[in-house]
């Protein structure tokens, strides 16, 4: 009779697809195979949960901190939390003087930037600055067109708010708050107004993806808007129509996830992933989200894209994606 028991060795693989050296041990003899590995190697992980449940929050990643900022939760919100990759643990920070919801956030020189949102019912322009250093937040000046839902993206230090809800409509306003002199200026309009929408910068470029208007729900529109020329150009559409997804750049392409698409008539919660890339104007499918989420807020932090709270299966979960 032949022994078929085999006792398993280590696994040897490439972090990306390519050569890769299965090590073994059969009947104690070692075994070493080589494969090629195809495929996509990108993957999600759950971290630890956010502490205070809330969707339309705002996020940005701060020396090595991923901080969850504002957001709702049956009531608009002052909440932050700060979430430390090195302990996988969460830890309160002082609250947004300013109580407010779909808000958005962003991180210059080592201060974090709250802007707009809605405060009892009411679309506010109100801009707060935080430092991480004395654990405080400071009135700054306040947004000219005051808008919630905006898309928010960082070029060269100045911070770019692109469209976003008015008090009657959605606009394709655009204008840049510069923090070293907190000023701000107008820019060319997004063609298409929108809110909920996502944007983020690959090459000094703005991607403003998806979202949606009175007129139209469910939008695959992207539109590029270029600093340097004050220009907007048409890309190519969002192959998941959605709004209130999350969307982050990371080693120049531009991710999409999550959101509220069309089933039929009616809205469904999405878990799906697709990525952008800039060089070729074309959309790849990714692997999905642990679970279908909207109006979650995402954070860029040392090679992983962080989604943090939202509506959905499992929105209290912190989750990464690992491209």
């Amino acid at each position: 009779m032949i022994n078929t028991i085999a006792t398993s060795g280590t696994w040897t693989l490439g972090p990306v697809p390519g050569l890769n050296t299965l090590q073994a041990t059969v009947q104690g003899t070692p075994l070493a195979v080589t494969f090629t590995a195809t495929g996509d190697p990108s993957f999600w992980s759950s971290h630890a949960a956010l502490p205070t449940f809330r969707f339309v929050l705002g996020a940005a990643a701060l020396n090595g901190f991923v901080y969850a900022v504002g957001g709702m939760n049956f009531e608009d919100m002052a909440t932050v939390e700060a979430y430390d990759p090195a302990t996988n643990s969460w830890a309160t920070r002082a609250p947004l003087p300013s109580t407010r919801s779909e808000l958005s956030v962003a991180a210059v020189n080592g201060v974090l930037y709250a802007f707009g949102g809605i405060r009892d019912r009411a679309v506010v322009g109100t801009v707060e600055a935080y430092d991480p250093v004395t654990d405080s937040w400071t009135p700054r000046a306040p947004m000219p067109t005051p808008r919630a839902d905006v898309g928010i993206a960082v070029v060269n230090g100045i911070i770019y708010t692109v469209g976003g809800a008015s008090a009657t409509s959605a606009v394709g306003t655009v204008e840049a708050y510069d923090p070293a002199t907190d000023t701000w200026s107008a820019k060319s309009a997004m063609p298409t107004p929108r809110w909920s929408l996502g944007a983020a910068e690959v090459g000094g470029i703005i991607y403003a993806v998806g979202g949606m208007s009175y007129e139209t729900f469910w939008m695959a529109t992207v539109e590029a808007y270029d600093p340097a020329s004050d220009t907007w150009t048409t890309k190519a559409s969002l192959p998941t129509p959605r709004f209130g997804l999350g969307v982050a750049a990371i080693d120049g392409r531009v991710y999409a996830m999550g959101g509220s698409t069309q089933v039929g008539s009616y809205s469904e919660i999405t878990a799906i992933l697709e990525a952008y890339d800039p060089g070729t104007n074309t959309w790849t499918r990714k692997p999905s989200m642990l679970g279908p989420r909207e109006y979650m807020a995402t954070a860029v932090l040392q090679g992983l894209v962080y989604v943090v709270g939202g509506m959905g299966g499992n929105s209290e979960l912190l989750e990464a994606y690992h491209p």
